[in-house]
């Protein structure tokens, strides 16, 4: 096994381009929401003022790479395998 270190950045520490990857894959990732009708429509991340979504990304503990992809499930992985050999 090869143990690797990669730079983790939060939302609002990516750069306008990075930010702009994650803005065009969370187009894929609709939200339902309720409006006040009571019916349900789609909602998209890049509708947010950047306020809205950086406040998404760090509730929900988002880490990136550097150019905007999600390292999560990196991260995880790798504290699975540390509690595995530990």
């Amino acid at each position: 096994m090869k143990i690797v270190s990669i730079k983790a950045y939060k939302y609002e520490e990516l750069s306008e381009d990075a930010q702009d990857n994650f803005v065009a894959y969370m187009y894929d990732y609709p939200f339902d929401c309720e409006n006040n009708e009571g019916e349900f429509e789609e909602e998209f991340f890049a509708d947010w003022d950047y306020e809205d979504r950086a406040d998404f990304c760090e509730i929900n503990d988002y880490l990136f790479d550097k150019t905007g992809r999600l390292i999560n499930d990196l991260v995880k992985e790798s504290d699975n395998e540390r509690k595995r050999h530990t």
